[in-house]
């Protein structure tokens, strides 16, 4: 009998397949970190694969104009926190109906993630 893990479990995605294809892999093996994290944790479907937005949330252009990849760890784990204090991220809620969940992963995750966020940025128009 295997031990249960007290990690908290991703929250599932049916689409996760496709997206890791998406991201540009089809597996463990092919794909960087933050772009499996951004697969498992459902980001693509609210942002799109590559950070497009869409109609439940913004792209993710130009945001190396507003974040740095610490700022948007610590975003990502309390966006609502966020939301109270920056008035452009405020409006900017108030134009997409999805709102931002708190993404629950250990700081080195976030910080993953945030890479793989910065460089969807980095490729898209501003």
């Amino acid at each position: 009998m295997r031990a249960r893990s007290t990690r908290p479990r991703p929250r599932p995605c049916a689409a996760a397949a496709l997206i890791l294809a998406a991201c540009g892999g089809s597996g463990a093996g092919g794909v960087e970190p933050g772009a499996r994290l951004y697969a498992t944790y459902g980001c693509a479907s609210c942002h799109g694969g590559q950070g497009a937005g869409g109609t439940l949330a913004p792209p993710l252009a130009d945001l190396g104009r507003y974040w740095d990849r610490e700022g948007i760890a610590d975003y990502l784990r309390d966006p609502r926190a966020w939301l109270a204090k920056d008035p452009r991220l405020e409006a900017l809620q108030q134009r997409f109906s999805a709102q931002m969940p708190a993404v629950s992963l250990p700081e080195e995750q976030r910080l993953m993630l945030a890479d793989h966020v910065l460089q969807l940025s980095a490729a898209l128009p501003p």
